[in-house]
């Protein structure tokens, strides 16, 4: 996983924060690379990786589908959850700032899974998409 650490850790992320904090989102390109996709793509169909499928054209989201992943996560996303976290966390915590919230996230994915687990938040978040011809 060394390679996406250091794929992670070239990025420009005071750029990246900047965007996020005055869009609300950004794209981060260069992150994972063409083998990491495929395998993702690959392992789209293994019942055991994900535990709860969306079809889209059900909710009006458009065509195609989405899917959960269970625990334990792919380490290519654990990897990436937590690197990722670390960075952007702090622009959750200036909008909380901006918008009078008291409210602070962690510094770390791991405190923040922590948190939730606490909380009865056990299942993951995290998601693959899957669209097909004139979907999303």
């Amino acid at each position: 996983m060394k390679d996406i650490e250091t794929r992670l850790t070239v990025q420009d992320w005071p750029s990246i924060r900047s965007e996020l904090h005055d869009k609300g989102f950004v794209i981060v390109r260069d992150v994972l690379n063409k083998t990491e996709c495929d395998n993702l793509v690959s392992a789209y169909n293994a019942d055991d990786t994900y535990r709860k499928t969306i079809t889209m054209e059900r909710y009006r989201f458009g065509q195609g589908e989405y899917k959960y992943f269970q625990y334990p996560l792919p380490e290519l996303i654990t990897t990436i959850r937590e690197e990722v976290y670390a960075e952007i966390a702090p622009v959750a915590n200036q909008w909380m700032q901006e918008l009078n919230i008291e409210k602070k996230f962690p510094s770390t994915h791991k405190v923040m899974k922590k948190l939730c687990w606490e909380h009865g938040q056990k299942k993951p978040t995290v998601l693959i998409l899957k669209y097909g011809k004139g979907g999303g």
